[in-house]
């Protein structure tokens, strides 16, 4: 029983718990004002740096690597391009932002999260985890405004559509895990078959309340996200010819079950439609596009003649907000990270930014992807990639660089996988 405890208190007061609460800070940091003053986020990077370090120096993992050398030449041309832009606080912001924020939190999953298969695995759990109570308090919130398009934990639909995002796929590639029997042997120790059956469905029925809820959100763009991420998965694993039958089985469960809740949930709540499949037809079928879609339009515009414009330097890092003139709004980006990056630092960080996702995609082990230590962090990866495509500041994608940092170890978490099967 005391093994238990403490294996439990260390899972919770560990680096990798600190971590996704400071990288979903976002979702939670207005819910209550003990958040904001101090700011939690500010807070939990101060602790987590220093505490980085120590575990980086007793590992004596690198940080300057040739994975990561274009990444530190991205960032540089990012910060240095700060310079030319027009002289504002929120080009100080982004710039602050970018250096205090993202690049600790790439070099941290790069030399911490990802070079060590227990804490990886404790990471994910803990995500899970995260997203499962958010759901929760979703449900809560849903109940309560009779239906309606809510804000959860003080933060809007898409926010919290990404973090679901996250909860959801990781069901849904432990489920496929489970139902494959690896885990039985190779991670959670199972008992017999029987066990394996019980996890399986418990987190295949989770899948269910999770697409139910994420359909009420009100978000679009995460939910597209989470099909293009369960297309490349079921395409990936009927091409599998040995898993094929797997793969088939597993969508059909996961397909019968959403349908299942989706259904009882919606006679629970009485809820006359849901917001995304409302919100979608009428972006089909109206001649008139809604505000969103349009304020879109014109930040693609605007980004791709300040691009057009500045070809080679850009409009300077933070600097498109004046280009476009966007005044108060406090969404100032194109809301598309490949127009922001060619926008902002011209052609030459665009460059940077090809060599960097080149780097990462040649890191992927197109061959051993079924193993769930390699398919979730890649789905999350490609996750955060879509969503970048559609929304967030380049200094808020903080999920796409911790898992691009995952995903550039993957050779040393094979390695370790190797041994670690060699010793048992």
């Amino acid at each position: 029983m005391k093994p238990s405890i403490s294996l439990f208190l260390k899972n919770i007061f560990s680096f990798e718990t600190a971590f996704v609460l400071f990288l979903f800070s976002y979702q939670y940091k207005n819910a209550h004002p003990i958040f904001l003053n101090p700011d939690i986020t500010l807070v939990l990077i101060g602790i987590l740096i220093p505490w980085a370090l120590c575990i980086k120096y007793k590992s004596h993992e690198p940080l300057f690597t040739k994975e990561t050398l274009p990444f530190i030449l991205f960032s540089i041309w990012c910060v240095v391009s700060a310079f030319w832009a027009p002289k504002s606080s929120y080009t100080i912001s982004k710039t602050l932002c970018f250096v205090v924020y993202t690049l600790p939190t790439f070099f941290m999953g790069y030399t911490v999260i990802g070079t060590n298969i227990q804490r990886l695995k404790r990471f994910l759990v803990v995500v899970l985890v995260f997203s499962i109570f958010v759901h929760l308090e979703a449900y809560r919130i849903f109940y309560y405004a009779h239906g309606s398009i809510v804000d959860v934990l003080g933060n809007n639909y898409l926010v919290t559509g990404q973090t679901l995002g996250c909860g959801f796929i990781i069901l849904v590639v432990w489920s496929l895990d489970l139902l494959q029997g690896s885990l039985s042997s190779r991670n959670l120790q199972y008992k017999s078959v029987s066990d394996i059956r019980i996890y399986y469905w418990l987190l295949i029925l989770l899948c269910g309340t999770f697409f139910y809820i994420q359909l009420n959100l009100g978000g679009r763009g995460p939910v597209i996200a989470v099909f293009l991420v369960l297309i490349a998965i079921y395409i990936y694993g009927f091409l599998q010819v040995s898993n094929r039958q797997l793969y088939l089985q597993h969508f059909l469960h996961l397909i019968l079950v959403c349908i299942l809740s989706y259904w009882l949930l919606k006679w629970m709540f009485t809820a006359k439609t849901d917001h995304f499949i409302a919100r979608t037809y009428a972006f089909i079928t109206t001649p008139e596009l809604d505000d969103p879609i349009n304020w879109r339009i014109g930040y693609y515009h605007s980004a791709i003649n300040a691009f057009l414009s500045h070809p080679i330097i850009g409009v300077g890092f933070g600097g498109w907000k004046n280009h476009y003139d966007i005044g108060s709004l406090p969404w100032q980006h194109p809301h598309n990270i490949v127009l922001e990056v060619l926008s902002e630092t011209g052609a030459i960080g665009g460059v940077l930014g090809v060599l960097f996702a080149f780097t990462i995609l040649g890191k992927i082990p197109y061959k051993n992807l079924t193993n769930s230590l390699y398919m979730t962090p890649l789905c999350l990866f490609f996750f955060a990639i879509i969503n970048a495509l559609k929304s967030g500041d380049l200094n808020d994608n903080m999920l796409l660089f911790v898992m691009a940092g995952i995903v550039l170890n993957f050779e040393k978490l094979s390695a370790q996988t190797k041994i670690s099967q060699r010793i048992s």
